[in-house]
C-alpha cells in the first residue's frame, strides 16, 4: 500500500532523518500512514499538497492566509488589509460594512465598527442570500455582491409574516409584502439521532403555521437549551442559541443568535398568533 499524507500526497522514505514517532500525539490516521517517514517530509508534503491545491475561501487562496508569517498575515486579515474583512477586524471599514448590511436589511445592531459576533452573522446571511460560500469573511466576491445588494428570493404575501428558507438557511422578515430584515439561521440537519430509545432523523418541519405560545427565558428541554423560545408546532421553535454556524446542525428547531433574539422580543417581531412559512 502506497504510503501517503493526510492529504494524499505520496511519501518517499529518506534515507535518514528525525522519523515520525510511532505514537504521535493526537495519533491522527495521517500520522499511522506517513510512520517512518522524515518529519520534514511530511511537512513539506502538506504544505506542497496546500499549496497545490490553491483551496479558495472567497477567492482567497490559503497561501494568502497561512504558510508566510503566521500571525502577522493573521492581523493583517482581520484588520482589512489586503481587501479582507473577518471577525476581530475594527475601524471606518468595517463601519461601512455594517452600514450597508443593515441598509440592506441583514440585522447586526448598530453599525459600531467592530466586526463581531452580530456582523459575522449578518454576514453569513447575506453570502448565504447571494449565493456565496458563507464563511464570515468579506472578501472581493462579498464586496460585489454587497455593491450589487444582493437579496433573498421569497415569498410573496400580503400582510406581515415569517419566512424560513431551510435550503438557504435564512430567517426572513416580511412588512406589508416587503422584506425588513434577514437573520441567518441553523435548522435541523438531516442526522439520525436517539432520544429516549427512540431513533429520529434531526428535521424541521415545512408548512404554514402561527406562533402559539412563548416562554420569556431560558428553556432546558431534553435535547439542549432554548434561549426565549417561540414555538410554532409541538415542541419545535425559533430560539436563541450561542452556537448558529451557517450549516445546519439543530435538532429541528430554528437557531438565531442570542442577539438576535433579544431584538426581536424587544422589537415585538414574531407575536403569538402571527404567521411562520417554512419551505
Amino acid at each position: 500500500m502506497t504510503p501517503r499524507c493526510i492529504l494524499g500526497t505520496v511519501l518517499k522514505p529518506a534515507p535518514s532523518g528525525d522519523r515520525v514517532a510511532r505514537t504521535h500525539p493526537g495519533s491522527c490516521a495521517g500520522c499511522r500512514t506517513t510512520r517512518g517517514f522524515p518529519r520534514l517530509v511530511v511537512a513539506a508534503a502538506l504544505w506542497a499538497a496546500l499549496a497545490a491545491a490553491a483551496v479558495a475561501v472567497d477567492a482567497r487562496p490559503v497561501s494568502a492566509l497561512v504558510g508566510r508569517s503566521g500571525p502577522v498575515v493573521a492581523a493583517a486579515a482581520a484588520s482589512g488589509a489586503g481587501g479582507l474583512l473577518s471577525p476581530g477586524a475594527v475601524g471606518p471599514e468595517v463601519r461601512r460594512i455594517q452600514a450597508r448590511l443593515g441598509e440592506l436589511g441583514y440585522w447586526l445592531g448598530t453599525a459600531d465598527g467592530r466586526f463581531g459576533d452580530r456582523t459575522e452573522q449578518a454576514v453569513y446571511a447575506f453570502q448565504k442570500a447571494a449565493g456565496l460560500v458563507a464563511d464570515g469573511i468579506v472578501g472581493p466576491k462579498t464586496r460585489a455582491a454587497l455593491a450589487r445588494g444582493a437579496l433573498p428570493p421569497f415569498r410573496p404575501a400580503a400582510g406581515s409574516l415569517a419566512e424560513i428558507d431551510l435550503r438557504r438557511g435564512l430567517l426572513m422578515i416580511l412588512r406589508e409584502g416587503r422584506l425588513a430584515q434577514v437573520f441567518n439561521v441553523s435548522s435541523g440537519g438531516g442526522y439520525r439521532y436517539v432520544q429516549d430509545g427512540v431513533w429520529s432523523v434531526a428535521s424541521t418541519p415545512r408548512g404554514h403555521f402561527v406562533f402559539t405560545r412563548q416562554i420569556d427565558a431560558l428553556v432546558h428541554a431534553p435535547l439542549g437549551e432554548l434561549w426565549r423560545p417561540k414555538y410554532f408546532v409541538d415542541g419545535y421553535a425559533v430560539h436563541g442559541s450561542g452556537s448558529v454556524p451557517p450549516t445546519n446542525v439543530s435538532h429541528g428547531c430554528v437557531r438565531v443568535s442570542y442577539a438576535a433574539m433579544d431584538w426581536m422580543w424587544a422589537n415585538h417581531l414574531l407575536p403569538m398568533g402571527s404567521r411562520l412559512w417554512i419551505y
